[in-house]
């Protein structure tokens, strides 16, 4: 946080004098609040900076209840994806939502025209986000395409270079579910 100084902006000359200091000592504490606010304020214009007030203001405007569970990430995530869903949308701009959510790497996309069918995964370290997902796929793909939705489980391959004790500390669900 910037800390103001008002002695910082008067003359060398006139900083020097008792009353001035004086003066300074009693503006500078409403000066470093209201440059506080100041910066709170600009902050909340940005989904990735919003506070507790600036996400009370968004979920308030986009009819968002947010769970009592939910972390100050998990709101901003929701927000993100109420804001994200623009229809109509491109195949490209579907993409651009759902990297938005998940990251560039959070998850893989493909869309079987012939049959009408988008396969999303995603990736376990974003599973918590599933169903802000899941709502968003279900407001932006049109009702006519089937949408298989599920999460990017770990594979074999990730596990060709580890030995069995290695891996025995770790339950079935724990090897195929969890984030290694």
């Amino acid at each position: 946080m910037r800390e103001v100084d008002i002695l910082d902006y008067l003359p060398k000359v006139v900083g020097k004098t008792a009353e001035f200091k004086s003066i300074a000592t009693s503006e500078n504490p409403q000066l470093n609040q209201l440059w506080e606010s100041h910066q709170k304020i600009f902050d909340n214009q940005f989904i990735n900076s919003l506070d507790e007030t600036g996400c009370n203001r968004w979920e308030k405007i986009l009819n968002i209840t947010p769970m009592g569970t939910d972390t100050l990430d998990d709101r901003r995530f929701r927000i993100a994806a109420y804001i994200n869903a623009d229809i109509p949308y491109t195949y490209t701009q579907l993409e651009n939502m759902i990297e938005t959510l998940c990251g560039k790497n959070g998850y893989t996309m493909e869309l079987e025209a012939n049959e009408y069918k988008l396969i999303v995964r995603i990736a376990l370290s974003v599973s918590k986000q599933f169903s802000e997902v899941e709502k968003l796929l279900k407001r932006v793909v049109p009702a006519n395409i089937l949408v298989d939705l599920a999460l990017l489980y770990n594979q074999y391959k990730i596990f060709t270079n580890k030995t069995h004790a290695q891996m025995s500390v770790f339950s079935h669900k724990q090897l195929r579910e969890e984030v290694l």
